[in-house]
């Protein structure tokens, strides 16, 4: 019997996961060997020198299966992404073994390994079984939008060679049995096919010109975003990124960049959510490392700009600029309107029409020069206003270099250049008579032309072959496609398992361990209609997606060395590995709430500014099991309890919050305002991302959840030491619960103590009471009062229509577009979250139930208004809140919208009191209108209903009901409550509230 241990470079990373210790001869389990084994790459296991106290027999352990393997062959081998490590014993296997039906991680790799190979896209399988296997889909060849509108000629023969693909996936060869003659025939045919599907690309076209700055641009993006963690450092020699300049053009892989996902939904190469210009600087870089520069002709001229005094004809003669040059049609100031103190100088050709005597007209404000064929032409030098200066020269008909110089000392700035000559009066220059040579980047391949034959054998050949097995998987089978085996049918080492693959079968090329594998796995596939455990499924997954190439998991894997040194945070974060390693999956399921979970995985939701990686989009289809699975794996039902929310908990948090307590605004963003230091996790998402029990535990005893975070441990000795007995008597957690429902108020949650709002010359905050500001607002009126309250909800009165027009958590307003300059711009609210409210006049007269709603009040040509209703000005109550009357129809009518803090976000009360002096029917007020409106609970004056599935109304006080709209859709009525009341002031009134939550 024999016994292994851990390398101390591969036991140092275990032990942070397993607390394993780091003395070297403490050995692990071969059950802990197997499933730490995917940390590829770390080190290695060697026999152990002194055998364990209590000696662990690997011969009769599970998993991994090791009875294949001699002594010597203890080895890593790479299967789907993820390396598993094998361990054997040099006695034959004489005890139990695992039974057909147990999941072991050597069958989670062949799982993955038959996933990437898309072995259900031919064998048929049970929703089951493809469910647990998952779908490795391949990317889209077919229509306007494919292959051939991404990839040259050459570079989709190269793809229909054997096992060519994408990173990851397996692309077999589906012509081996052909004779050589034959096959290269077929591939034409395929080529041509599938050129003409989008294509072809024009070579010429798509050269592209070469920014230095853009280029450094797509350096930076590649060794920072997370490209180098699955395709490794150096672009030339990175996986799945052979020969780009033979296949792509700039702007097709600049197209695939921005949206893989758009055209490969297998998820295989994520989305990194990169902009357009993310992704051109990014393709760039990628091309020009081992791509063709040449220098060619553009239309216009190269302006090259330059800080600084100068003089005379400005920097006519300097090299280089303070920035890259940038393409202009015609000489001009370009881009610098409005600077001062710098200089230009326009570089190119001019096109010469006609042989002749040429008069040339330079205009500038301040000093400038022109030269052609080196010859100073025009001197317009010095400090001075607009000044047109002429100069003429006898030219040939043709190209002549030109230069011009200019710079701007202060105030004013023009340049421009007109001409005349032989048949041509003056004039402004054209842009056609403007050309400058620049360093292209040109695709290295001839330009292809289809051959419409070929093309048609091509596509006959792509639907006898079953291409679209996997391409086209709506595509119907035909002929033998039609009678493949189904998986739960084929035998071990038979087909496309053979050592040897026949013709008729796909040859993926596997090696011997993984026909092994494969073969293991058909012959338990009964098994595989049976869901995986929830550990084992999230190990599948996380390594048919790669996601240990950035995140650890215990038990599934995590990044290798290299790649942990290559990640990096932005330069104000000091925050140590915590700040710019991808954080680990331990326990992720119970951490993250449900939803939060979804939206990372699925839409690459980015938290962490401070770290240059980003969460990668893999789309919904290839993470939703996982999402489901992680919690499976984690989740403690107990942890799942919420505090109960009241105000009093909220003030305490708030409290705690900020300076003068635990002052988590030193490390953490708050609604999109900056920290006090280190810019942490915005405090606005905790709630909506951690689950309750993870985030009281982390904050009592940081170091337990989250080892070697920076998070301070503010309640000492394990979270049970007593701070601030001012607040709930320093019960540690009762203080947590605090924090965690002031921090349920979201987005909408008044400012701690101490938050410096990050707030331009013009913005609005409230912070000690509201604001209220007239403007003109978009979507609303030109008598908009936008009013900002502390409790961070705001809201837009409609001074023209006599209704509430919008409301918003977040960030209140910007004035700028209505206090600078000429002021009088459309505004926006600041803050996210926006709700609108119907259109027209909130409270209206009815004759009967079924009457439609009016119309909303228009003003005619001589700007009388048409509605029945009179504005009457706003009053105040002790709060500073506003309150909104109107009149209408004898009618007077008050909305006072207040603010309620509410688990979930802040939500907004619209109060109505209603006085009459005679008591009336006819009174309705329009709460929603909107797709569906369904009640939820409650009856008779207190009903809840919900707007499109997605937010609440709550009607307090009054009769609620929906009704139909003629053209589809509906909406959701109260009727006013009208009362004797018998004042002084009043005879009838009626009061309730309408409460909305979003």
């Amino acid at each position: 019997m024999r016994f292994f241990e851990l390398e101390p470079s591969w036991k140092a990373r275990y032990s942070a996961h397993r607390n394993l210790g780091t003395d070297r001869r403490q050995i692990p389990t071969i059950e802990q060997i197997g499933r730490e084994a995917a940390w590829r790459g770390i080190g290695t296991i060697v026999e152990a020198q002194n055998p364990p106290e209590r000696p662990v027999d690997i011969r009769s352990m599970t998993y991994p299966s090791l009875r294949e393997l001699p002594p010597s062959n203890l080895s890593g081998i790479l299967v789907g992404g993820a390396a598993v490590l094998l361990a054997g014993c040099g006695e034959p296997a004489s005890g139990p073994t695992a039974t057909s039906t147990t999941a072991t991680w050597r069958s989670v790799a062949g799982e993955a390994l038959a996933a990437d190979s898309s072995c259900t896209a031919c064998h048929t399988a049970g929703p089951d079984t493809i469910r647990r296997l998952g779908v490795s889909r391949s990317p889209q060849l077919l229509g306007d939008t494919g292959i051939g509108s991404r990839l040259s000629a050459d570079g989709i023969r190269r793809r229909l060679g054997a096992h060519g693909g994408e990173l990851g996936l397996r692309m077999p060869d589906l012509l081996h049995g052909l004779e050589p003659g034959e096959k290269a025939a077929a591939v034409e045919d395929l080529v041509n096919f599938l050129v003409s599907q989008g294509g072809p690309i024009d070579p010429i076209a798509g050269a592209m010109e070469a920014s230095s700055t853009q280029i450094s641009q797509g350096s930076a993006l590649w060794e920072s975003v997370g490209c180098t963690a699955c395709h490794g450092v150096d672009p030339a020699n990175a996986i799945g990124l052979e020969d780009l300049t033979t296949s792509w053009t700039h702007g097709s892989l600049t197209t695939y960049l921005a949206d893989p996902l758009a055209v490969h939904p297998g998820g295989r190469m994520p989305s990194l959510n990169l902009t357009n210009d993310e992704a051109s600087s990014l393709a760039a870089y990628l091309l020009a490392g081992d791509g063709v520069l040449t220098v060619a002709s553009r239309p216009g001229l190269q302006l090259h700009y330059f800080d600084g005094d100068f003089d005379g004809m400005g920097p006519i003669e300097e090299i280089g600029g303070t920035i890259d040059p940038i393409r202009v049609p015609i000489p001009g100031v370009g881009p610098h309107v409005g600077e001062d103190t710098f200089g230009l100088r326009l570089s190119g050709e001019i096109e010469i029409p006609t042989t002749g005597v040429w008069n040339f007209y330079l205009t500038s404000d301040d000093g400038s020069g022109l030269k052609i064929d080196g010859k100073t032409i025009v001197d317009n030098s010095g400090i001075h206003g607009a000044v047109m200066k002429r100069g003429s020269a006898t030219l040939d008909a043709g190209r002549h270099a030109i230069d011009i110089g200019f710079f701007e000392a202060s105030g004013g700035e023009a340049l421009s250049l007109s001409w005349s000559g032989p048949g041509i009066a003056r004039q402004p220059i054209p842009a056609e008579a403007f050309f400058s040579d620049t360093t292209v980047l040109a695709p290295d391949w001839a330009p292809f032309e289809i051959d419409e034959a070929s093309a048609q054998r091509g596509m006959m050949r792509f639907a006898k072959t079953g291409c679209g097995t996997c391409h086209v998987p709506e595509m119907p089978k035909l002929g033998d496609l039609a009678n493949i085996a189904p998986l739960s049918s084929l035998i071990a080492g038979r087909g496309c398992l053979a050592a040897e693959v026949p013709a008729a079968a796909p040859d993926f090329g596997f090696t011997a361990t993984e026909r092994s594998l494969l073969d293991e796995l058909i012959s338990n596939v009964a098994a595989l209609e049976e869901p995986l455990p929830a550990d084992l499924a999230v190990a599948h997954t996380m390594t048919r997606l790669n996601c240990i190439a950035c995140h650890a998991r215990p038990d599934v894997g995590g990044p290798t060395t290299e790649a942990l040194t290559r990640f990096a945070a932005n330069d104000e974060a000091e925050l140590g590995d915590e700040g710019r390693i991808p954080p680990s999956l331990d326990d992720v399921g119970n951490k993250l709430q449900l939803n939060a979970l979804r939206n990372t995985l699925a839409n690459g939701e980015k938290v962490r500014p401070y770290m240059k990686a980003r969460m990668p989009v893999f789309g919904a289809e290839q993470t939703d099991d996982l999402v489901v699975h992680f919690v499976a794996a984690d989740a403690i039902a107990a942890d799942g309890r919420e505090p109960v929310f009241d105000e009093a908990r909220v003030a305490a948090g708030h409290a705690l919050t900020g300076v003068d307590g635990v002052s988590c605004v030193q490390c953490h963003t708050v609604a999109g305002h900056p920290a006090l230091g280190v810019p942490a996790v915005d405090l606005a998402s905790m709630h909506a991302r951690i689950r309750p029990g993870w985030f009281r535990k982390h904050l009592l005893d940081p170091q337990k959840t989250n080892p070697g975070t920076r998070m301070t441990a503010f309640w000492g000795n394990g979270g049970t030491e007593r701070i601030f007995p001012e607040h709930l008597g320093g019960d540690p957690t009762k203080q947590v619960d605090a924090i965690r429902t002031y921090l349920s108020l979201g987005e909408s949650m008044p400012l701690p103590s101490g938050v410096v709002p990050d707030a331009g010359e013009y913005a609005l905050v409230p912070i000690d009471e509201p604001i209220l500001f007239g403007t003109f607002m978009r979507d609303v009126s030109p008598r908009t009062i936008a009013v900002g309250l502390p409790e961070n909800v705001h809201y837009a009165w409609d001074a023209e229509h006599a209704r509430l027009a919008k409301a918003w958590r977040g960030g209140f307003m910007d004035a700028e577009g209505t206090w600078r300059g000429r002021a009088g711009q459309l505004e926006r609210p600041e803050g996210r979250s926006t709700l609108q409210m119907p259109a027209g006049p909130a409270i209206a007269v009815l004759s009967t139930r079924d009457e439609a709603w009016p119309s909303p009040f228009n003003r005619d040509a001589a700007g009388i208004r048409n509605g029945a209703w009179r504005f009457a000005g706003t009053t105040r109550d002790r709060d500073r809140r506003p309150a909104f009357n109107s009149e209408l129809d004898g009618v007077r009518i008050t909305e006072t919208p207040i603010p309620r803090l509410a688990e979930g976000g802040t939500r907004l009360v619209r109060r109505f009191t209603v006085g009459s002096d005679e008591g009336r029917g006819d009174l309705y007020m329009r709460a929603a209108v909107a797709t569906s409106i369904d009640p939820v609970g409650g009856e008779g004056r207190e009903r809840v209903w919900t707007i499109n599935g997605e937010r609440m109304i709550r009607i307090n006080g009054a009769e609620s009901f929906v009704r139909p709209l003629p053209g589809g859709g509906a909406e959701l009525l109260v009727k006013v409550p009208l009362s004797m009341v018998g004042r002084e002031d009043v005879a009838f009134e009626g009061v309730f509230d309408v409460e909305m939550s979003w």
